[in-house]
């Protein structure tokens, strides 16, 4: 039964990551036409020696997504963690199922593309 409701939670999982990447291609080509549209309209700015020593936008992004998986990692370990310590409690009241196999997530083209050119 568990295995059941597992296919189905990560089917639903896999629709959810695949509409949200099938926003994402549309937002970013928008931005590339505005970015167009006004890029000639701006001028250049000089720059301050302030600014020379702030990170990218990219570096920033970079940053707070290592530390994202890190503290999900970190969360897991720890959730893990409480389930292994509650297993002689929950055994006797929750029958122990056969561990399914992990699913490996779904993966988009695009991503599956950048991986392979990588």
């Amino acid at each position: 039964m568990s295995s059941t409701v597992i296919d189905r939670l990560t089917e639903i999982q896999d629709k959810v990551v695949e509409s949200v990447s099938s926003f994402q291609e549309p937002v970013v080509e928008t931005v590339r036409k505005a970015v167009d549209t006004v890029e000639e309209r701006i001028p250049e700015l000089p720059t301050e020696k302030l600014t020379e020593k702030l990170p990218t936008a990219r570096e920033l992004v970079d940053n707070q997504f290592e530390f994202a998986s890190r503290m999900l990692q970190v969360s897991r370990d720890f959730v893990v963690a409480i389930l292994e310590a509650l297993e002689p409690v929950t055994e006797k009241v929750v029958k122990p199922s056969e561990p399914t196999a992990t699913r490996k997530p779904a993966t988009t083209k695009k991503a599956s593309s950048e991986k392979a050119a990588a």
